[in-house]
């Protein structure tokens, strides 16, 4: 019972910090304005973000570099998604539409934190098959680790983003989840207390029984 109270605050606490980081993301993704970028893309390397699934499907989330016309930087533009290939050494279909495409629109998106083992494979001249974005990949490519890094939201060459949706689950769900796991923690406090009250009787008779 000690167990289930533990587990039961600890959850309740788990998700109100959930709700929390929610209540920051979604701040963030509304002052993370939408931001027109013109330019063209640059043919390689074409960067694929491994382990995408999407509908129950597995596929990859295609990372381009992009040349702005302004200042001619480069900056990576993640197009979307694409379905992968039953086998995985065929590439999958990549709609290139480099002159098609002059002004696309855009918000930031941050770098991954994350530092798997053999995270980069050259898969061809053009392509590489990336397990997560982060500056060791930049470095990899020749950019610099601040380069500026976009998720499309509107253009031409947009793949599949429908997946990009703001939050799943909003923080009232999070903090109503909390509630429950703190009456769970509650109930068997309170079941816990009553339980040791109805055992001291019950030892005080035996104890008054061996006396006689």
């Amino acid at each position: 019972m000690i167990a289930v109270i533990t587990l039961g605050i600890f959850l309740g606490f788990w998700q109100l910090d959930r709700a929390q980081q929610k209540v920051d993301l979604l701040q963030k993704q509304k002052n993370n304005a939408e931001l027109n970028i013109s330019g063209e893309y640059v043919h390689a390397p074409i960067l694929l973000l491994d382990n995408q699934v999407v509908n129950g499907k597995v596929g990859y989330e295609v990372i381009q570099l992009f040349k702005t016309e302004t200042t001619q930087q480069i900056v990576l533009v993640n197009r979307g998604w694409v379905p992968a290939k039953k086998e995985r050494h065929l590439l999958p279909d990549i709609p290139t539409t480099y002159a098609t495409d002059s002004t696309i629109i855009t918000k930031a998106s941050e770098l991954s934190v994350r530092s798997p083992n053999h995270n980069i494979e050259h898969v061809s001249d053009s392509v590489i098959r990336i397990q997560a974005l982060n500056k060791e990949t930049l470095i990899n490519i020749g950019l610099q680790e601040q380069a500026p890094y976009y998720k499309i939201t509107q253009g031409r060459s947009a793949l599949s983003v429908s997946h990009w949706a703001s939050v799943y689950m909003t923080p009232e769900k999070h903090q109503g989840y909390a509630i429950q796991w703190f009456l769970l923690a509650f109930v068997a406090f309170v079941i816990l207390v009553c339980s040791s009250f109805e055992a001291k009787p019950t030892n005080t008779s035996h104890q008054s029984m061996e006396r006689i």
